[in-house]
């Protein structure tokens, strides 16, 4: 969720633009005419920030506690992890013991993992996320204690 305000250029709406915070410093950059160095991980999404556009990033990979996971257009893909699959209010962990699928348009709590429904879709978003973070992905990661 995230809430963009800027009195007389942007339009009350709702947006369902995948963006990260981290496409603040492409998308600031461009507004006042920057360049943002390469290798940093920022597109420039401002279209989708000032409402002008409903299109923002295709995919995202995400961080938590030393685990990631993979968002694609519409579908989350949680790689296995051990530990407790859910907390004590139902909300999805990311430890399952094998890849999960879920349908954020329909499932947005992710209560229904469809990675048994869709085997060439886990496969295809798989490579794709294997392809993105390398080495990054450990299956054996501890989870990290919140401080």
């Amino acid at each position: 969720p995230l809430i963009v305000y800027w009195k007389g250029r942007i339009a009350p709406m709702v947006s369902d633009a995948l963006v990260s915070q981290l496409d603040f410093f492409a998308s600031l950059g461009s507004l006042i005419g920057g360049e943002v160095p390469e290798g940093i991980d920022s597109e420039n999404h401002l279209d989708a920030f000032l409402g002008k556009t409903g299109a923002g990033r295709d995919d995202i990979v995400h961080e938590a506690q030393g685990r990631v996971s993979y968002r694609s257009g519409k579908y989350a893909l949680i790689p296995p992890y051990k530990g407790p699959q859910r907390n004590i209010t139902q909300n999805e962990l990311g430890n399952l013991p094998q890849w999960g699928l879920f349908d954020l348009s329909t499932d947005r709590g992710q209560q229904n993992d469809i990675a048994g429904e869709n085997p060439e879709l886990v496969d295809s978003l798989r490579a794709n996320f294997l392809s993105i973070v390398g080495e990054h992905y450990r299956p054996m990661t501890p989870e990290e204690k919140l401080q």
